[in-house]
């Protein structure tokens, strides 16, 4: 999706606001890497795409792990 929007930004870039998170607007901050001024249903990917991408790549506050792991950790005790 960063090529099709032609986006700046790199996977690692997304990867680094994600690991580093430590204010509420950091998930918006990824969501404007994708923001092209397209439609609703762009919006709707990349929203997708940016909630999987928080839920599935390690945060530093999580001790460097992902909330999907974190969930697995918890269901698993």
């Amino acid at each position: 999706m960063l090529r099709v929007t032609e986006s700046d930004f790199t996977l690692d870039h997304i990867k680094d606001v994600i690991y580093h998170e430590d204010d509420n607007d950091d998930m918006m901050k990824v969501v404007a890497m994708f923001d092209r001024g397209g439609d609703a249903s762009e919006l709707e990917n990349v929203l997708e795409l940016v909630s999987d991408a928080w839920n599935y790549f390690p945060h530093k506050v999580l001790g460097g792990i992902s909330p999907a792991e974190m969930i697995l950790k918890h269901q698993q005790k």
